[in-house]
Formats: structure tokens, C-alpha cells, sequence
């Protein structure tokens, strides 16, 4: 009270439940913006705010998840996010050609083998393609894992990469035919 900057003892910024509501009407947190609170709140007590995204559509958010910015958007910015990734990367139909091309281990794999990891002792082989997760067995030691991830490779991979080049090659030779003017 000293320092002039209170108004009030806080009474003025309780709600009926006793609790004490910031108003943030009006306010942008990066995508939403906060429309009015609503009666209902989370499992942590905090107010449910009825928002609107920048993209028309309106989402309730939880006042603490929208001051602390663990949601930006409605959801549309991680479409959008994933959408560009996909562009970026070279994804067609659910498959990145560039990297299944490639056929080397990632970075972070500790057995040295693509799309073979070990759990409990045990080398587990999959395979992921046009976004589908296949599960090709659970194995006791590496090169059983690695003979058949190869194998499953090539039945998935070979025929798609050959489909793929030829649809290339035919769509790079009508762009590059001049055209006649009769």
C-alpha cells in the first residue's frame, strides 16, 4: 500500500468462488486469443478461457496452458508444422523417398543396423511405410534381426523406389518437350 500501486486489499479481483481471476480478455497468447472465462475449470482449479484462434476457430484453453504457452493454436499450427516437414523432407504418399533411398542407420541407433533396436536383451526388426508401422519379430541375436529387416527392405522399398523413379522420369520428360505452335 505504501508504494501506491495496489488499489485495492485484492477483493476487487475475486471471483464468487473466492479465488482470485485475472482477466485477460482481449489478450493474444501467440495464436489464441482470449475471448471470455467460462463456468468450468481443469483439475488444477484453473479457469477454462474460450478462445479464438488467428485460423476462425475457437477452442476452450486452461488460463495457466495459455499464460505458460503450452498451447499456441487450436491445433492448426502443428498441422501446418507437419505440413512443411513432410514438403521439406520429400514425403510422397506417406514415405520419405530420400530417406529410404539412403537405407543408412540414424544417428542415435545403438545397434548399427536400421530399423533394429534392442529391448530386453532382445534385437526387435520393424519397418515403417507410407506411414504405417510394420513389426517384423523379435530375435536373439542381431544378424537374424538385420537379414530380415534387409529382406522386408527390399520387398517394400525396391518396388515402390522403381515406381517412383519411373513416375519422375516421365513427369521431367513432358516438362522438358518444347512446345509446337501450329
Amino acid at each position: 500500500m505504501l508504494s501506491g500501486r495496489s488499489k485495492s486489499c485484492g477483493c476487487s479481483r475475486k471471483n464468487a468462488g473466492g479465488r482470485i481471476r485475472k482477466d485477460i480478455t482481449g489478450q493474444k497468447f501467440r495464436e489464441l486469443t482470449a475471448l471470455y472465462p467460462t463456468a468450468q475449470r481443469n483439475q488444477k482449479q484453473s479457469v477454462i478461457w474460450h478462445c479464438r484462434c488467428s485460423c476462425g476457430n475457437e477452442v476452450d484453453v486452461a488460463y495457466d496452458v495459455l499464460v505458460y504457452g503450452s498451447q499456441l493454436s487450436c491445433g492448426c499450427m502443428k498441422q501446418r508444422q507437419r505440413q512443411q516437414f513432410h514438403q521439406g523432407v520429400g514425403y510422397v504418399d506417406g514415405t520419405a523417398v530420400a530417406r529410404i533411398r539412403e537405407r543408412k542407420p540414424r544417428r542415435d541407433n545403438k545397434t548399427g543396423v536400421r530399423g533394429v533396436c534392442m529391448k530386453r536383451g532382445r534385437y526387435v526388426a520393424a519397418i515403417c511405410f507410407q506411414g504405417k508401422y510394420h513389426y517384423l519379430g523379435t530375435f536373439p541375436d542381431l544378424e537374424s534381426a538385420r537379414r530380415v529387416r534387409e529382406q522386408a527392405e527390399h520387398e517394400m522399398f525396391d518396388q515402390y523406389l522403381y515406381e517412383y523413379d519411373r513416375r519422375e522420369q516421365r513427369l521431367s520428360s513432358v516438362q522438358q518437350e518444347p512446345e509446337t505452335i501450329e
